[in-house]
């Protein structure tokens, strides 16, 4: 037996002494565990670009189905981590005694209400549609709550259409078009405004509401909270150092994203340059082209929204703020966040 391994040993033997047979311990969550390999799950669009070098990593799963692909993964724990809306997925958590805890709000809303039909200036009709996307979700409540409350809509539940993700959205918008209005997301906006633009008939692409904008004139600069990054708890007990150094990659890509947008746009690249089998693999795997990071992300302008680890000073004063803006009073209690 080498050195390094009679040292491992002795140290967990030591570890396991100092916890007494057969009581669990925090010494023994922190054991070495570097071959432990992190599972998460993820929507495509904005909160991929927190993963932007990881397209090859098959434990990762991304999903433009999120109502079915990500947010059933919160009632079981086939993932060590998962990304989606963290308010809505607070919730979940709080109501269903979910086994996840929120460790990170990654990323701000980039919600626009759009159309190729209406302007600003147009009164809503009660015969008007809108194409919107997961009901119970940040982008859909906030639309809710403005249209409702400050533009003095008259809007009915039977005016909106939910769709499961932003890209069903985006593919009814340049499909049949049959919506008045269509609530989409960067960088499914940016996309959209130039696939619509290179057609042989150029469609223009109104801009009606920006949501950021508008929310935050209605609620005293307040920001709307977007994607959160939960963990789950028995991984993270019992993998705490594997789980501490994914939450800690994800943090920097974040700032390199932010701040050196480049990086992010080279691993796309490089990712999109490895498939042999569709030109399309990185808009599948990530939900946008490289290109796009260039387009938003340049000269800081940062317009994925995404947020970095400091400018979020408690993880549940933004999910209380964003409750008490919608008119709901919800009590969300410590355990619900890691600590």
């Amino acid at each position: 037996m080498n050195s390094k391994s009679l040292l491992y040993l002795v140290f967990v033997s030591l570890a396991l002494v100092s916890c007494g047979q057969g009581e669990p311990c925090n010494e023994c969550s922190t054991l070495p565990d570097d071959h432990y390999e992190i599972k998460w799950v993820t929507p495509t669009g904005t909160p991929t670009l927190a993963f932007y070098d990881q397209g090859a990593n098959a434990n990762w799963t991304s999903s433009s189905q999120p109502a079915t692909d990500v947010v059933p993964a919160f009632a079981t724990d086939n993932y060590d981590a998962i990304v989606f809306d963290g308010y809505a997925e607070l919730k979940n958590v709080m109501d269903n005694k979910r086994n996840y805890q929120l460790a990170r709000w990654i990323s701000q809303g980039t919600f626009y209400l759009v159309s190729t039909k209406h302007s600003k200036d147009d009164a809503f009709q009660a015969n008007y549609t809108v194409d919107a996307f997961v009901k119970t979700g940040n982008a859909s409540q906030s639309f809710l709550s403005l249209a409702k409350d400050f533009w003095r809509w008259n809007l009915s539940e039977e005016n909106v259409t939910y769709e499961a993700g932003v890209a069903d959205v985006r593919s009814n918008l340049l499909g049949a078009d049959n919506y008045d209005y269509y609530l989409v997301a960067e960088p499914v906006l940016t996309a959209v405004k130039q696939q619509l633009s290179a057609r042989d008939n150029p469609v223009a692409l109104n801009v009606v509401y920006d949501l950021q904008e508008e929310w935050a004139k209605a609620h005293n600069g307040a920001k709307i909270p977007a994607a959160g990054l939960f963990v789950n708890k028995t991984s993270y007990a019992n993998h705490r150092l594997a789980m501490d150094a994914f939450l800690a990659k994800t943090d920097e890509r974040i700032v390199t994203a932010i701040d050196e947008p480049d990086t992010a746009f080279d691993a796309l690249t490089a990712y999109e340059a490895e498939d042999t089998t569709s030109a399309n693999d990185c808009a599948n795997r990530f939900g946008f082209a490289p290109a796009i990071v260039k387009a938003l992300q340049g000269n800081g302008a940062n317009r994925f929204g995404l947020l970095k680890r400091n400018e979020v000073t408690s993880l549940s004063a933004v999910a209380s703020d964003f409750a008490s803006a919608l008119g709901e009073n919800i009590a969300f209690p410590s355990t619900l966040f890691l600590s």
